[in-house]
């Protein structure tokens, strides 16, 4: 064994997660096969995401959903999505303090840090189209 691998292993898991988290939040928003796979936890039924753009400081997203029901919910999920410098993760508590509980994605295992609302940014969501068409709604989405 290396010398670096048993350091690792001496260190335990928090080294390992460190490192994954690490990875996870340099890639989140540049991999769109990940992007879609996180954005995809809050996407309801009888929705589905067609085409993903994303880029330094904005992610477009185009999709179909059977009502604006559908895309009003995907929204409000997408609004409690959080980039955080460990990756992306869902806010799941606000803290009266401002402070927030977040649970990554892409971790492996329920992963939950309490963090400030300024380490935790969330999107803001923004409906650039809807188009009522005979198989539902198209929509056009940008986050930022």
């Amino acid at each position: 064994m290396e010398p670096t691998q048993r350091s690792a292993l001496m260190l335990g898991p928090f080294l390992i997660l460190a490192i994954a988290s690490v990875a996870l939040a340099a890639d989140a928003l540049s991999n769109e096969d990940a992007l879609e796979s996180t954005l995809s936890q809050v996407l309801p039924a009888n929705a589905a995401i067609t085409r993903l753009k994303s880029t330094s400081n904005e992610i477009r997203v185009v999709g179909r959903a059977e009502a604006h029901e559908q895309v009003s919910a995907f929204m409000r999920g997408l609004a409690t999505l959080a980039r955080t410098r460990h990756g992306l993760g869902k806010v799941v508590d606000r803290m009266k303090d401002g402070a927030v509980r977040v649970s990554l994605f892409g971790a492996g295992r329920d992963v939950l840090l309490e963090l400030s609302a300024a380490e935790a940014r969330t999107f803001d969501v923004e409906l650039m189209r809807s188009v009522s068409t005979r198989g539902g709604i198209e929509f056009e989405l940008r986050l930022r």
